[in-house]
């Protein structure tokens, strides 16, 4: 039983001495891991954001290239406003997320009015219109 209070004894005094460097090791892990998850949420949101507002450009270049003159291609004009607006809504909605979570005091509101007009701006949704490739 000497023997077992002894090994006790000193497993107690190594605990007491590494205790504190193992606590410290571990918070600052956590703290350390919690920065660089937030960091890449916020740079996982940058991307999508890219994303979608490459294939809100995409949807444009083919909307305004596009002769709503003719019969057939009436259709996918009607489809490509219709993507156009969501994108537009849904960029909007992804940027104030963006900036209610990362940067508070960013406005995006002016930026969104220039995207809406460089998107929607002219004939947008005009009956007969001609393809406005400067647009």
């Amino acid at each position: 039983m000497n023997t077992l209070t002894c090994v006790l004894s000193g497993t107690l005094d190594f605990l007491y001495y590494i205790a504190p460097q193992v606590l410290a090791v571990i918070l600052g892990g956590l703290i350390f891991q919690r920065y660089w998850v937030a960091r890449t949420n916020e740079s996982a949101l940058i991307d999508h954001l890219a994303k979608e507002l490459d294939e809100l450009r995409n949807d444009c270049l083919q909307y305004w290239n596009l002769d709503l003159k003719t019969k057939e291609n009436r259709p996918s004009g009607r489809i490509l406003e219709q993507k156009i607006k969501g994108g537009i809504r849904n960029l909007n909605s992804d940027l104030r997320k963006y900036s209610e979570r990362y940067c508070k005091k960013a406005k995006f509101d002016p930026l969104m009015v220039e995207v809406t007009d460089a998107c929607t701006g002219g004939t947008f949704e005009g009956a007969n219109r001609a393809p406005d490739p400067g647009r």
